[in-house]
């Protein structure tokens, strides 16, 4: 998900260099594309995988916290499941 981040911030940076009421059509997009220097599309990579990661990041731990809590579970059901069979 990151990686539309990374393209919408492209596009806000590009279209935010577009004077307005010019013709946005795909070869004069092509166009202007061009006129981005390195840095900025570097700036704007970094900062779209930045927030990227900063919106998803609760719900990547989310994710990693039932993760765990479900791992922990199923050791626990396993451990009290050995336990009944050695006291039979």
């Amino acid at each position: 998900m990151p990686l539309v981040g990374v393209c919408l911030t492209c596009v806000v940076a590009f279209t935010s260099s577009v004077p307005s009421g010019t013709d946005l059509s795909p070869g004069k997009l092509l166009e202007m594309y061009r006129r981005l220097s390195l840095p900025q599309l570097f700036l704007a990579t970094f900062l779209g995988v930045a927030g990227g990661v900063y919106i998803y990041k609760p719900i990547f731990e989310q994710y990693m916290w039932e993760q765990k809590s479900l791992k922990q579970e199923a050791q626990t059901i396993e451990t009290v499941e050995q336990n009944e069979q050695l006291s039979k």
